[in-house]
C-alpha cells in the first residue's frame, strides 16, 4: 500500500536533532549548501521574504495570471516544502545528484536514495507520463521511473503560486530542473517532452 503525504518529511526535523545533535536548517546549511557552493540557497519562510531577489508566485485567476501571496504554512514543515534556491543553485544539487561530488553525496549514498521500494501504480497514469512509463517506484525522496530500459529519477514540487520538476539519468548523466513562479501544467509536458527527446532512439 502507498500514498504520498508531504506531512510526514516533517519527520525529518526531530529525527537529524537527534542522530546528530543540530537542527535540520543547521545540517542541510552545513552538509548540503556550503559544501556545494550552493550560494543563494536558504530555509525558511523569512530567508525566502529577506531575499530581494525572491519569486513572486502566480495562480490563474478568472482566466488571467495573477500575483498571489507566499504562503507561509509550507514553511511549517521545512523538510517538505522549506528549501528556497535558485536555478543555479539547482543546477550545482542536480551535478551533485549525478555523482559530481562524491566527496560530498557518496556513490552509496546516491544509490540508496535512488533504490526502487514501494511501487506506485497511479503513476502509471499520470496524463503526460503513462506513454513513457513501464514501472514506477518511491524510493527515498525519489520517484524512480522505469522507461523501458532507461530508469529515470525524479520529482515534482508543487506550492501555492509555485512549480518544480527534477528528473536526471545516472545512465546518461544528464538532468533537468524546471522552476516556475506559476501554478501551469505545461511544467509536467516540458519535462516529459525533454526526456523523450533525450532518450529517443
Amino acid at each position: 500500500c502507498y500514498g504520498y503525504q508531504n506531512s510526514i518529511f516533517s519527520l525529518v526535523d526531530p529525527v537529524v536533532r537527534q542522530a546528530t545533535k543540530l537542527p535540520y536548517k543547521t545540517l542541510v546549511e552545513q552538509r548540503i549548501f556550503k559544501p556545494l557552493e550552493m550560494n543563494t540557497a536558504s530555509i525558511g519562510y523569512q530567508a525566502f521574504i529577506d531575499n530581494p531577489n525572491h519569486a513572486e508566485p502566480h495562480a490563474r485567476r478568472k482566466g488571467q495570471w495573477k500575483t498571489v501571496a507566499v504562503q507561509p504554512n509550507y514553511y511549517r514543515a521545512a523538510p517538505a516544502a522549506g528549501v528556497n534556491a535558485s536555478i543555479l543553485d539547482m543546477g550545482k544539487w542536480l551535478q551533485a545528484q549525478l555523482g559530481g561530488k562524491p566527496e560530498i553525496l557518496s556513490p552509496g549514498l546516491l544509490g540508496n536514495l535512488s533504490e526502487p521500494r514501494v511501487k506506485t501504480r497511479r503513476e502509471m497514469y499520470r496524463k503526460q507520463w503513462k506513454t513513457m512509463l513501464s514501472s514506477a517506484h518511491y524510493g527515498l525522496g525519489w520517484r524512480v521511473y522505469q522507461l523501458g530500459e532507461e530508469r529515470l529519477i525524479y520529482h515534482g514540487g508543487w506550492v501555492s503560486g509555485f512549480r518544480a520538476d527534477v528528473a536526471f539519468s545516472p545512465q546518461h548523466n544528464i538532468g533537468i530542473v524546471v522552476l516556475l513562479n506559476a501554478e501551469s501544467s505545461g511544467i509536467s509536458e516540458l519535462t516529459t517532452r525533454f526526456w523523450q527527446m533525450t532518450l529517443a532512439p
